[in-house]
């Protein structure tokens, strides 16, 4: 939905879309999930970081800042947008 909104040129549908997702989906179950051992901390901070590339665009400084925090190298504008695939494992 996110990248189908970008597309149209439709932002604040692609905005209200990644923090829905992000909050209900990501805060709510899959650090929840971390808690109780149900998924590992490798795959949780991958699902953060298809998360933060899809922020990136509407919060870049943030969202920049957070990926560097996790330990990469590279500025995360240079990286690779992410499939849905990414986001939901877990």
């Amino acid at each position: 939905a996110v990248t189908k909104n970008l597309d149209e040129l439709k932002i604040g549908l692609a905005a209200e879309a990644v923090y829905n997702e992000f909050w209900h989906n990501f805060c709510d179950k899959y650090i929840e999930s971390a808690k109780t051992g149900k998924i590992s901390a490798v795959e949780l901070k991958r699902g953060l970081e298809a998360y933060l590339k899809m922020l990136h665009p509407f919060m870049p400084f943030v969202t920049e800042a957070c990926w560097a925090e996790l330990g990469n190298k590279t500025l995360l504008i240079s990286e690779k947008w992410p499939s849905f695939a990414e986001a939901t494992e877990g």
